[in-house]
């Protein structure tokens, strides 16, 4: 079933309910804001910090121009995920705490995305994203800072384009030596990497506050602080999906278009936002995108008629997976690395699916 969530996928775009533009474009001014504060205001990232790391490991060849640099790098990518515990389709990764949540366990996984392809597109390096959110359980949208020391969550995976950061260090480090700034890693990663991670955490927050709400449970308030004031359109927010989520009640529908429905910020909808890393589906990397989406195939398989054809392929192809990682103890072994309350989390999800899949 994560196949549903592969970016080769046709995604063809919906129209936004009504009174989604206004809030999408408010938030996305407030995100805009946040950025440009931050950037100005240093907070300060721990030497041990994973990504201060990887970059003092990576960055030691000045010598090579930016397309040598990019090519280096593409070979480089999978040593540095062995070295570090990241998840990729060569490497099973270990399970990381703190870094960017407080207290959490965190699933690093490779994104193999080649620099080249944003540059082709026109897209700046300034504006690529090479660290984002795959999963938290929050639904507040008030784009925390997530530099390890406020925003928990159960668990939380996270993807990291080693191409991408390397290369939009080796930028702005010559940029920042052009005024006589300073360029250590940690200084980039707190003023440039964290808060464009903002974005994806609140798409997540939106698509996780649309499943509580479908289970009637309470989406919580926004509750983090930002030295500037920002806007809080929570109210509205709830009204939307809301009405959105009656619409599909009545109607039945793919898991595509079920998430194709629910808009975000950042993105497109729901279902653009749930798109999986680029790397190969292998054993090693499985469990890890496996858990990314956990939560969001329960909700749709819960909810959802298992009856429509496209969905019950995607229900088949999960069922193989599974009996295919429990022959192996591929997952099992991972989760005994786990924390006692993500462990937790991750069982309620696993007999919840489970018990769909096979009652």
């Amino acid at each position: 079933m994560l196949g549903l969530f592969k970016r080769d996928i046709d995604n063809r775009e919906i129209l936004s309910p009504p009174g989604w533009d206004y809030i999408r474009r408010t938030y996305r001014k407030e995100y805009d804001k946040l950025k440009l504060y931050y950037y100005l205001n240093t907070k300060r990232i721990k030497n041990n910090h994973i990504l201060v790391r990887l970059l003092v490991t990576a960055m030691t060849r000045d010598d090579l121009t930016d397309d040598e640099f990019m090519m280096y790098m593409d070979d480089k990518q999978y040593q540095l995920a062995s070295i570090f515990g990241i998840a990729a389709d060569t490497n099973y990764g270990t399970i990381h705490n703190g870094n960017f949540f407080k207290d959490t366990d965190e699933v690093l996984i490779l994104d193999t995305s080649e620099t080249m392809t944003y540059l082709v597109n026109d897209t700046s390096w300034e504006d690529m994203i090479p660290v984002y959110v795959l999963y938290h359980s929050n639904t507040d949208t008030s784009y925390p800072y997530l530099d390890g020391d406020s925003i928990t969550s159960d668990y939380t995976c996270i993807a990291i384009n080693i191409n991408i950061l390397t290369f939009q260090y080796r930028k702005w480090y010559k940029q920042q030596m052009l005024v006589e700034e300073d360029a250590s890693p940690n200084e980039f990663i707190s003023r440039f990497v964290i808060p464009r991670m903002m974005s994806s955490y609140t798409d997540i927050s939106i698509v996780n506050r649309a499943i509580h709400l479908r289970y009637d449970m309470f989406a919580e308030n926004d509750g983090y602080d930002h030295p500037v004031p920002v806007s809080n359109y929570t109210t509205r927010i709830n009204r939307i999906l809301t009405t959105q989520l009656k619409k599909l009640e009545h109607r039945p529908s793919s898991y595509e278009d079920i998430l194709k429905q629910i808009p975000v910020i950042h993105n497109k909808d729901a279902f653009e936002t749930l798109y999986l890393p680029q790397t190969a589906f292998t054993q090693q990397v499985w469990w890890a995108l496996f858990l990314s989406r956990l939560p969001y195939m329960v909700y749709l398989i819960d909810h959802y008629p298992k009856s429509i054809k496209m969905n019950r392929k995607w229900i088949n192809r999960l069922k193989v997976a599974l009996y295919n990682t429990t022959n192996t103890n591929t997952l099992d072994r991972r989760l005994e690395e786990f924390s006692t309350d993500a462990s937790t989390s991750i069982d309620y999800y696993m007999t919840v699916l489970r018990t769909l899949l096979y009652s």
